[in-house]
């Protein structure tokens, strides 16, 4: 019933994970940090992308929003791009040059090399590896990773990473992901419910302050409308944390889960674009700036590793 095959079109190159029998089907673009920029799912006889990612080797190079990319080894904003650890001080480039921030890691531009495929009647599967090897000055950790994209018309899309410490030290990581969900339309009429949480206050550089305030907005399902939404949540809850996207007119919702719990993704931002077309919904491990404020920073040993995973549904 499903199929992986690889497609080159103007130079970039996709893997993807087919459903035969009902056309659904996963996008991977393993050049760019595993980015998953196609994404089809079928509910009620009728199939509907719910992905809004590039389409040529030139949207990914812009990396506009950092649709769908991976983001290791921090998530969200590093102030001003530098942080101390361990006795000594690190600078990162400037990728948000207007807030000088450093922004959602590095990985996003990545190679990742294709290490297993399998494929059953149940579900396809793709593994992408990389080393990281102490390539940038402003991050002399070493470490591996590994994606894992399992793809079914039961489950939808379930990805796992898994980050090993290569180093002979120890190495401060998080991780997260940045999808951008659509159904073809602006947002203005869906609506959103996001996972119990406190929001995260920011400062003129959007950086955490280290205050929070009550989740107020959405945390019953609630029509989007005009609302701006750039708010990042520290997660309340000990289960999986669902944030839910309810298109009224289809009557279908794109569900996004995530595991929460020890070193996992007890974070959350949700993003609106100015063109209001897709959302964002990006589960973290830790805060914006967390390499300074520690705010959900994982520290690893010598080998050790950390499991994170995630996962998409349309009901």
């Amino acid at each position: 019933m499903y199929n992986i095959e690889t497609t080159t079109e103007s130079g970039l190159t996709r893997i993807i994970i087919k459903n035969s029998q009902t056309d659904e089907y996963l996008s991977i673009v393993p050049r760019y940090g595993g980015n998953i920029n196609d994404m089809v799912l079928q509910k009620n006889g009728k199939l509907y992308p719910i992905i809004a990612g590039y389409k040529t080797v030139d949207e990914f190079e812009k990396h506009e929003y950092y649709r769908n990319s991976k983001l290791l080894p921090f998530t969200n904003r590093l102030k001003n791009g530098n942080y101390s650890f361990e006795g000594k001080n690190y600078q990162l480039p400037i990728n948000e040059e207007d807030l000088n921030n450093t922004l959602h890691g590095f990985f996003y531009k990545r190679e990742f090399e294709i290490a297993e495929r399998e494929v059953c009647e149940e579900y396809g599967k793709l593994i992408l590896k990389t080393l990281y090897n102490s390539e940038l000055e402003g991050y002399p950790f070493k470490f591996s990773a590994e994606l894992s994209y399992e793809f079914s018309s039961e489950n939808g899309l379930i990805l796992t990473t898994k980050i090993v410490n290569k180093c002979e030290e120890l190495i401060p990581i998080g991780d997260g992901w940045h999808p951008y969900f659509t159904f073809g339309g602006k947002v203005d009429d869906l609506f959103l419910k996001v996972p119990k949480g406190v929001v995260n206050l920011l400062d003129s550089q959007n950086i955490p302050t280290g205050n929070q305030m009550p989740c107020e907005r959405f945390i019953k399902s609630e029509k989007i409308e005009d609302y701006l939404l750039d708010t990042g949540l520290s997660l309340e809850t000990d289960n999986d944390a669902l944030t839910e996207i309810y298109n009224p007119e289809e009557n279908v919702t794109i569900i996004l889960w995530q595991k929460t719990g020890h070193r996992l993704y007890n974070y959350l931002q949700v993003f609106i674009p100015p063109d209001r077309m897709s959302i964002a919904v990006e589960p973290m491990t830790c805060n914006a700036n967390a390499l300074n404020n520690k705010d959900g920073l994982i520290i690893l040993s010598p080998g050790e590793k950390i499991t994170t995973v995630c996962g998409i549904q349309l009901k």
